[in-house]
């Protein structure tokens, strides 16, 4: 039994990171997808590979098999029109501009967040400590029982496991009102 969490096309979005590693395994991904769904593909898996596959042969061959769709997308895309001529050695250029562009919005996104969460912590470690209690930040928050850690791999398995986690954060029922 599968269960599909997250499609592709949301998984590769999660993954467009600022850390290189990441990069590789979108490449996997999507062409991974394109050679799964190639035999009986529809508009949006089209869309889709020549959005974000990252190999230059891949990216050719999909610009040469879908060239009405591609010359539709460069305007969205444009290293698209090199894919169009063919030229792998440019195109390989263009998606490590294309990658770092990428990688720089994702710095530009999360280098604030990250300096407001600096300094939330800074200021939680200098703030006085009520009701400690050891092994918890701030010494107000109730020890967290640990989850087992086996996979689930039935479905009746996850209902177990969402039933104990709702247990976790169930809060305490309160008396009933007197009559």
């Amino acid at each position: 039994m599968e269960f599909h969490l997250l499609s592709v096309p949301d998984l590769v979005e999660a993954k467009k990171t600022q850390r290189s590693k990441d990069w590789p395994v979108i490449e996997a991904l999507v062409a991974i997808h394109c050679t799964e769904n190639s035999s009986a593909p529809n508009h949006d898996w089209i869309r889709f590979w020549l959005m974000e596959a990252r190999s230059p042969e891949l990216l050719v061959e999909l610009c040469t098999r879908f060239q009405k769709e591609a010359l539709d997308l460069q305007k969205d895309r444009p290293l698209l029109s090199v894919g169009i001529q063919g030229d792998a050695p440019l195109l390989r250029a263009e998606i490590q501009t294309e990658t770092m562009r990428e990688q720089e919005k994702g710095r530009l996104y999360w280098e604030p967040l990250k300096r407001e969460m600096e300094e939330f912590r800074r200021a939680e470690r200098t703030a006085p400590q009520k009701n400690s209690r050891p092994g918890c930040p701030g010494g107000t928050s109730p020890r967290m029982p640990s989850l087992p850690r086996e996979p689930i791999r039935t479905l009746d398995m996850l209902v177990r496991r969402a039933s104990v986690i709702r247990a976790i954060f169930r809060k305490p029922s309160a008396p009933a009102p007197p009559p």
